[in-house]
């Protein structure tokens, strides 16, 4: 329609344009897909690979993945193929569901299938991972989030970069003959990290560079700040509780000191009273006592001498003594009952007016 307007294309496949001749003011990007580069992804998510299963259409009616056939010769040398292309729906979902451990499926295009039932390709791909039993490996960027793991991917945004930066070349006075049709940009390991999670595949175990889509971030990552003042609190809190603890554990030992030493000094005054109470009843004692002594010494001489009023009055006066000592006793017991006794003045009168005539 426009003979002499440049044409810039995207998204063709390398192998395709390799087979044809570009008519003159053609150029684009291509993109490279390797059967190759697809299995390097399925060794990193099985380690012990030991097949690979193809799931698609045919791969004559597929440019981007035509180039397989070629591939699968090499591939084949160390690894066991499952062809799975061109099968209905019904039969690949079955099949899918059975695959043996250590294997991956590689899920191509499905467009039409066995019985004639065309398909979104990104919606057969949800249908074949909702029942498949191993992990998918694919190679484009929109597959992801169907249920595959991921793999090298041909990214369109990045084509679409690519053929703009080439149309403003053009648009900038540049020869489109001088331009020729390449792959600019390079197929990016892209992986789903739902699945990673589903299947059991460590992140360490991925290409690297690689790039994580739906990773549910951690409760750290959401509320970092939240839980850092939370903590933050949650240690001031302990510290002063701690704190708390310790001024209360010095405070009765304090107190137990208080106490202790209370309590020393309680012995030391009970034992001064004791002292000062012990010399108080001696003395109380000894009086008539030494009377009693006297009286009995001087009635005793009386006797002696033959003058019987004179021991009888000294032996009165001892019987006064040993009474008022008596009195002395249950005065002192009375005080530690709490009980007032009268202290006899008559017999203190007596005791020395005893002492006094006996002397």
């Amino acid at each position: 329609m426009w003979p002499g307007v440049a044409v810039v294309f995207g998204e063709v496949a390398e192998t395709a344009i390799a087979r044809t001749s570009l008519p003159a003011g053609v150029t684009g990007t291509t993109i490279n897909i390797t059967l190759g580069e697809l299995v390097v992804a399925a060794r990193a998510l099985v380690p012990q690979l030991k097949r690979i299963a193809i799931v698609g259409d045919r791969l004559d009616s597929l440019p981007a993945y035509r180039h397989f056939r070629e591939e699968i010769p090499i591939i084949t040398r160390d690894l066991d193929l499952i062809d799975l292309t061109g099968l209905s729906m019904a039969e690949l979902r079955s099949r899918v569901a059975a695959l043996p451990d250590q294997t991956v499926i590689i899920y191509t295009t499905i467009n039409l299938d066995r019985d004639g039932v065309s398909y979104v390709p990104a919606e057969a791909l949800s249908l074949v991972a909702e029942v498949a039993n191993r992990p998918i490996v694919i190679s484009t960027e929109t597959f992801l989030g169907r249920g595959a793991v991921g793999g090298f991917v041909v990214t369109p945004g990045a084509i679409g970069q690519d053929a703009a930066r080439l149309a403003a070349r053009i648009l900038g006075g540049e020869d489109v003959a001088t331009i020729p049709a390449a792959t600019d940009s390079v197929n990016k390991p892209m992986f789903d990290w739902r699945q990673l999670q589903r299947w059991g595949i460590s992140e360490a175990a991925l290409p690297p560079g690689s790039e994580l889509r739906f990773r549910e971030l951690t409760v750290w990552e959401q509320y970092r700040w939240q839980i850092t003042l939370i903590a933050a609190a949650l240690l001031t809190q302990m510290a002063l509780i701690v704190w708390l603890f310790y001024e209360h554990r010095r405070r009765r030992n304090a107190e137990a000191t208080s106490l202790s030493a209370m309590g020393k000094l309680a012995d030391m005054n009970r034992i001064t009273t004791a002292g000062e109470l012990s010399a108080s009843i001696a003395h109380e004692v000894k009086q008539p006592l030494a009377a009693i002594v006297i009286n009995a010494s001087a009635g005793l001489r009386w006797l002696a001498a033959s003058n019987l009023e004179e021991a009888r009055a000294s032996f009165k006066n001892v019987v006064d003594d040993g009474n008022r000592a008596a009195e002395v006793v249950d005065s002192i017991r009375a005080m530690f009952n709490k009980r007032t006794w009268p202290r006899s003045s008559r017999c203190c009168k007596a005791a020395g007016a005893s002492y006094s005539r006996s002397s």
